[in-house]
């Protein structure tokens, strides 16, 4: 009897302790992550040493010198495309506009953490497939897969494209709000792009064959040579909110070389919703190198009527009736995240680990919650520059 209840004991103390294990492994992951970008940013020692007519860029340290991570705006101009007109500017040829720092070092860093509205606007061909582990203090562990991206379809002008999940907003918004949207796959149509604007139209099917007709207009303009404003705005019609609109604004502030801040506000009501949901974002963003990058995310979410829970009182952690009325703020939150290229070119890791304050309902009291992420994802790309012709051969191959 006495091993008997030894053996209850220790599956018990097993069961309690699963999240700290899994707190334990999201801490080990994010070590050495941040072990192989310091790696990444230390040179070793015969680097250190320069012929005498070179002239290293160096931040000095006492009576040492160390070389800065490679990360240099000529470095960034070449991975967007970019090319000089006849005056001598930098143009952008996957956004056919002229930019600034500020909009050089966003666009890159949007598409180096894969946000889905540059890969949208992008000239190339983009598939990101991510395997994501996830833990959460109140929804427990879980394991996702997701497909999401943009192929262009030949001989259409360049203009029609097949888009997977384009309305994932997941990019910078994950742990403040409930899950993403579900997985819908559609067309893409670039009716009007000209200066600053442009207008798409779209048309999407979700996993139970409803169609999701929509229309998508960009306008970005730059704030001197210091930052820059982007505004996109949809309109959506589905069979579950009938007419969706959705506004998000972005502010970006060049902070230096290598890093920025953004401010990103967004708003979204449906015809057939109760209220509007909304969240502003503060992050800050800094690019080691070419192969890692570091963000710094700080976010509020809310809602104006929310819904009630499907279930209250008896059976539930919610009482019978509710602790407060009116507009809901449902989340203060904090997010770090690492990201690395690992081995190839394609495949990246991302870690995730954060904290919010929580309260889902106006029946729940707001507590503190962990949660924590691990995304392994691999990109599939070919831009419009390849050598290949798109006439004989349409198929994706894998970034060099």
């Amino acid at each position: 009897m006495d091993v008997q209840k030894e053996n209850e004991i220790r599956n018990c103390k097993g069961a309690r302790d699963t999240p700290l294990r899994f707190r334990a492994a999201l801490a080990t992951a994010l070590m050495l992550a941040s072990a192989t970008a310091w790696s990444q940013e230390s040179p070793q020692i015969d680097q250190q040493l320069q012929s005498p007519g070179q002239d290293p860029d160096t931040r000095s340290i006492g009576p040492i010198e160390v070389n800065e991570p490679s990360l240099t705006s000529e470095e960034i101009e070449e991975s967007l495309s970019r090319e000089q007109d006849e005056e001598g500017n930098w143009v952008d040829s996957s956004h056919h506009y002229i930019g600034n720092r500020a909009d050089d070092l966003a666009i890159y860093l949007d598409r180096f953490f894969g946000a889905p509205l540059e890969d949208l606007e992008s000239a190339d061909s983009t598939i990101r497939f991510a395997t994501r582990f996830q833990w959460d203090e109140d929804r427990g562990q879980d394991v996702k897969f997701r497909l999401r991206g943009k192929v262009d379809l030949p001989r259409v002008n360049e203009r029609l494209s097949l888009v997977f999940n384009a309305d994932d907003a997941d990019d910078e918004r994950g742990g403040y709000s409930g899950s993403g949207t579900g997985n819908t796959a559609g067309v893409q149509f670039k009716a009007v792009e000209k200066g600053r604007s442009r207008f798409d139209l779209t048309m999407g099917i979700d996993s139970d064959l409803n169609l999701k007709p929509g229309v998508r207009y960009r306008f970005k303009d730059d704030l001197s040579d210091w930052g820059r404003f982007r505004y996109t705005g949809r309109l959506r019609y589905t069979n579950d909110d009938r007419f969706n609109m959705r506004h998000v604004a972005d502010f970006d502030v060049l902070t230096g070389e290598r890093s920025l801040v953004r401010w990103s506000n967004k708003v979204e009501l449906g015809e057939r919703s109760e209220g509007t949901e909304w969240r502003s974002l503060i992050s800050w963003r800094y690019g080691y190198s070419l192969d890692s990058a570091f963000s710094m995310i700080f976010g509020v979410t809310g809602e104006t009527e929310p819904d009630p829970p499907k279930e209250v009182g008896e059976g539930t952690e919610w009482p019978a009736e509710p602790l407060s009325d009116g507009s809901l703020v449902t989340n203060y939150g904090i997010i770090f995240k690492l990201r690395n290229r690992l081995y190839k070119d394609w495949l990246y890791v991302e870690i995730e680990p954060g904290y919010t304050d929580r309260k889902r309902s106006h029946y729940d009291e707001r507590h503190g919650v962990f949660f924590g992420r691990i995304n392994f994802e691999i990109t599939f790309n070919r831009g419009r520059e390849d050598e290949v012709d798109a006439s004989t051969d349409t198929s994706l191959a894998l970034a060099p």
